[in-house]
């Protein structure tokens, strides 16, 4: 919405709106910080007098996300979310859980929302799928590097009988 289609909306619609926004904010933090912890691959983990984990989850159904959780008395958390290789979401929080946040980036001209909800909803199922696709590139991985082995056996036994 624009700002002017706002200053026409009544004070309890617009606490509505606000309202609805945060929950939507709140539901993505709490989603993308599960995924990372759970499922996601750490970049950094830093310790001395505060914890820093930068960790992410690629290519899931089409979403990256990425966050920053510095874990010190002064909090400071970053959660970054790309849709098809562009930024849709980007918030910044101190505390966790977030009693405020503050958003660089909320993308409301594309269908990210509607498909990241579908997502959220379906994880268990993406995660099973994500897991079955990596076990069977696992197993086709190490079918080919046994046929690799075989092919130098067999290249070493006809050189052995000068087989050419």
């Amino acid at each position: 919405m624009s700002e002017k289609n706002l200053e026409s909306l009544s004070n309890s619609e617009l606490k509505k709106l606000i309202e609805k926004r945060k929950k939507t904010i709140e539901r993505i933090i709490k989603f993308a910080y599960s995924v990372i912890n759970d499922y996601g691959e750490v970049i950094v983990k830093e310790r001395s007098y505060h914890t820093n984990i930068i960790g992410e989850i690629n290519n899931f159904e089409g979403f990256d996300i990425y966050g920053n959780f510095c874990m010190s008395q002064m909090g400071g958390n970053m959660i970054i979310v790309k849709f098809e290789n562009k930024e849709v979401f980007s918030v910044y929080y101190q505390m966790d859980p977030p009693t405020e946040f503050s958003v660089k980036v909320f993308d409301g001209s594309s269908n990210w929302l509607v498909k990241f909800n579908w997502v959220m909803r379906n994880k268990r199922a993406i995660l099973t799928l994500m897991k079955k696709r990596k076990t069977k590139k696992e197993e086709q991985r190490i079918e080919q590097v046994n046929k690799n082995y075989e092919k130098q056996k067999l290249l070493k036994e006809a050189e052995k009988l000068v087989i050419k």
